[in-house]
């Protein structure tokens, strides 16, 4: 199952919104049919590697968005690593209560956050948003964006981490409040205070690139 892990792809993080590719960001997103999951879950829990794999390439994409957001490009993937260790061994007490991405997602921003706490505690923080969400070689507005990337990077890393993790979950996978709440163990309107608070702090600091967040 391991083996799942190495081979999972490059991937890309989505762009901030101010950006207009980012409504053209590509979604791990998976079927909705709830049969389908459930029995991707059976599967799952009788240690099927095919269902692990399938698993890990539907979701990787974007637990490495989320990680990335949250602790910076280059922990993101032992983020993803450990995420998917993790949910290896607790899929055994997975109810249902809840959808498999937003399961794997809130061991994301666990393992994240558990990052981060870890990081203050040995005193060297550092600018968290250290990463080229694009990857595009550098062309006429690639100064541009390098110096808007840093921007959103710096004011992503003045948020509390509470704010960051609905930012990330709500901007770059497009979760709704419902599904944030769910990911992060809150009630809606936790999510959607929150979301409002790092809107206002983001505003301040990054102008008309945040306009039209939701």
């Amino acid at each position: 199952m391991v083996a799942a892990l190495e081979a999972q792809p490059e991937t890309r993080l989505a762009r901030f919104p101010g950006d207009p590719e980012m409504n053209d960001a590509s979604r791990d997103e998976t079927a909705s049919d709830p049969t389908s999951e459930s029995d991707l879950v059976s599967r799952l829990q009788a240690g099927d590697e095919a269902a692990f794999a399938s698993v890990v390439h539907m979701y990787s994409e974007g637990v490495h968005r989320v990680a990335s957001g949250m602790v910076g490009r280059d922990e993101a993937d032992d983020v993803v690593q450990e995420t998917f260790m993790r949910a290896l061994e607790a899929i055994g007490r997975f109810e249902g209560r809840s959808a498999l991405k937003t399961w794997v997602y809130g061991i994301a921003n666990r393992v994240a956050l558990q990052r981060l706490r870890k990081r203050r505690r040995w005193s060297w923080l550092g600018r968290l948003g250290d990463h080229d969400p694009s990857g595009d070689a550098p062309g006429p507005s690639g100064i541009e964006r390098s110096e808007k990337q840093i921007a959103i990077d710096e004011a992503l890393a003045k948020l509390p981490d509470h704010q960051r993790a609905v930012v990330v979950l709500r901007v770059y996978e497009g979760l709704s409040y419902a599904e944030i709440a769910q990911t992060l163990g809150i009630r809606r309107p936790t999510a959607e205070s929150r979301m409002a608070r790092a809107r206002q702090t983001l505003r301040q600091e990054l102008g008309s690139w945040v306009e039209g967040v939701q």
